[in-house]
């Protein structure tokens, strides 16, 4: 199966047939031992000890930038902080993260540049950074038998 196009569908439920994209999910509660969603979204950076324990090996743990522009001084050296943490866990326990724009139209996007400097910031190479992110997505596409165009 070849794809051109989407490769993030957003679902509202989980399903059990292959599509050729990605599914996500913001509800950790959706994970079952029969559920395809390969990316939980993360609306607030905090898991709580009990969720950290739902998280399967091999999937992807997404927090978004969208929700700094709002921040001030403060709030934003704990999210910096934060993240570094969360990013050396989920190397840890072998779980990708993805940090994403959560752009939800062309003005909020973030270029590379502004996206490595925000990597580096947090202390995380972003060589490093985009090659196991590039690794993980094609391991989670050929799963679905997929083959990008």
């Amino acid at each position: 199966m070849k794809v051109d196009g989407l490769l993030i569908y957003r679902c509202q439920k989980s399903t059990k047939r292959k599509y050729p994209f990605l599914v996500t999910s913001d509800k950790i509660s959706d994970l079952t031992t029969t559920s395809t969603i390969d990316i939980i979204s993360l609306n607030a950076i905090y898991l709580r000890f009990e969720d950290r324990r739902k998280l399967p090996s091999g999937i992807g743990l997404e927090i978004n930038v969208s929700d700094l522009r709002r921040a001030d001084g403060k709030n934003l050296g704990r999210w910096i902080a934060d993240i570094s943490s969360l990013y050396n866990y989920c190397k840890h326990i072998g779980i990708q993260f993805i940090l994403s724009s959560g752009a939800t139209s062309i003005c909020e996007l973030i270029s590379g540049r502004c996206f490595d400097s925000l990597l580096k910031t947090c202390d995380i190479e972003p060589m490093s950074y985009w090659n196991d992110l590039d690794s993980w997505l094609q391991s989670r596409l050929l799963k679905r038998r997929i083959i990008l165009a």
